[in-house]
């Protein structure tokens, strides 16, 4: 991919000592030359986490520590993970069906009727539970972040606040769009006070 590095942990001598006091068996880094405040697991190489440039470059490397145990706890919420894909596929098979059968059967008023019902129960109810599995993973990667880090579950406290203050508000990206008609307002990510409150709790 252009502008991806793979880099090992030992390469980041901080990181590298961080990793061995916890004892934890550290992942590859893919770098990405993005410079938003982000990372992210790969779905399909559990091996690598994803961590943006910006994120190296505004973070301390105690605080980047934290985003990658975060990171590595979504290995953690496999039964979730798994949930949470079948969830949507069947809410985004329901609609694209419903939308097929309403357009190939306008003319059969009862059809259109059932249909109609249908995309607008499923449209409702679920994107909310899509919205409070994804919600609850992020959550529970949360707490075996701060559950790790014990005493210092603040390097997790520091870098969402820096995250938070570095992330502009996302643009509307208008009411035509497929996300927005299947998903919006829905988040995948609790508001970062919430997240801050439960790590508090941790």
């Amino acid at each position: 991919m252009l502008g991806y590095k793979i880099k090992n942990i030992k390469q980041y001598p901080r990181l590298n000592q961080l990793f061995k006091y916890y004892k934890i068996q550290p992942p590859k880094i893919l770098i990405s030359p993005n410079k938003t405040l982000n990372a992210r697991s790969l779905f399909f190489q559990k091996k690598y986490i994803q961590i943006n440039q910006g994120l190296l470059q505004e973070l301390k490397k105690e605080e980047i520590f934290a985003v990658i145990l975060h990171e590595i706890g979504h290995s953690k919420t496999k039964t979730l993970s798994l949930l949470l894909t079948i969830t949507t596929l069947i809410y985004t098979t329901i609609i694209v069906t419903s939308i097929y059968i309403l357009i190939t059967n306008i003319p059969n008023p009862t059809t259109t009727s059932i249909t109609i019902t249908t995309i607008t129960a499923t449209r409702i109810i679920l994107p909310k539970i899509i919205t409070k599995i994804s919600q609850n993973i992020e959550l529970k990667c949360d707490k075996y972040a701060a559950t790790t880090l014990g005493t210092n579950k603040n390097w997790l406290i520091s870098a969402l606040k820096k995250i938070q203050k570095n992330t502009k508000p996302k643009t509307d990206p208008g009411t035509t769009t497929i996300y927005y008609i299947l998903f919006h307002p829905y988040t995948t990510h609790p508001p970062i006070q919430k997240r801050i409150n439960k790590i508090k709790q941790t």
